[in-house]
């Protein structure tokens, strides 16, 4: 990959290599039983450490916060400038932080019958027109209800079999969803309202009547330049009737 992971799981790797994502599109990711100690402090974050392989990730823009030092992303010299002023001993320019409108998030109410498997598509709305580049989110939902048999991209990206990594965890009742446009060519990022994903998932024969609804745990989403996107969800009930 061309950029590094934009502040998102793999910004600081504790140990030499560099992540490499599954062929399926897809990676085990799991929380450290171990915890981080920065200058003395536990570090905390959203979204949190996690070890792929025996490697320990952290977010870098998080790490850039607790250690006190700016972040910024230089597109034209393709560098991540991490409290850098001076490059080769020469005066730069910071580049400009750009402040944008929380985008939606949603999904519609479905009505579904045990044993019947639904499609649940994660929609966005308010875009925008700077773009999507990255973005991770981690999705729950009621194991004992439903269980999720895959996650597809939807129409608003570029390059779904490419941009998009998911994990799904049906033991745990979550999933990860790890988004970046493959290109890095400012060219093919989410600049329209739309489908995200797109849930495909089973109610479980014994689920019983009821309401269960999706939830988002945790999630952050950048610009090209590094500047965070805000997003505010409202995800729809899924109602189980016989």
């Amino acid at each position: 990959m061309k950029k590094i992971m934009l502040g998102l799981i793999a910004g600081i790797v504790l140990s030499t290599g560099i992540l490499a994502f599954a062929a399926a599109n897809q990676w085990i990711a799991v929380s450290p039983n171990f915890e981080v100690l920065v200058r003395g402090e536990v570090f905390e974050s959203d979204p949190p450490p996690v070890v792929i392989e025996g490697r320990t990730y952290l977010p870098l823009r998080a790490m850039a916060e607790v250690l006190g030092v700016d972040i910024y992303w230089d597109g034209d010299a393709r560098q991540v400038l991490v409290d850098m002023g001076v490059t080769d001993g020469k005066e730069t320019d910071t580049p400009k932080k750009v402040v944008y409108e929380d985008f939606n998030m949603k999904s519609d109410k479905i009505e579904a019958k045990p044993g019947e498997t639904i499609k649940i598509p994660l929609k966005f709305s308010n875009v925008p027109s700077e773009g999507i580049n990255s973005g991770f989110l981690k999705v729950l939902f009621d194991k004992d209800k439903l269980e999720v048999l895959s996650v597809a991209g939807g129409e608003i990206m570029n390059s779904p079999e490419r941009d998009l990594q998911t994990n799904i965890m049906n033991d745990n009742g979550a999933i990860t969803v790890l988004y970046i446009e493959a290109e890095q060519q400012r060219k093919g990022m989410i600049s329209k309202d739309g489908t995200f994903i797109t849930i495909e998932a089973k109610v479980k024969e014994d689920a019983a009547d009821g309401t269960v609804k999706l939830t988002i745990d945790s999630g952050n989403f950048e610009d090209y330049d590094f500047n965070p996107i805000g997003f505010s969800p409202s995800l729809g009930e899924i109602v189980i009737k016989k």
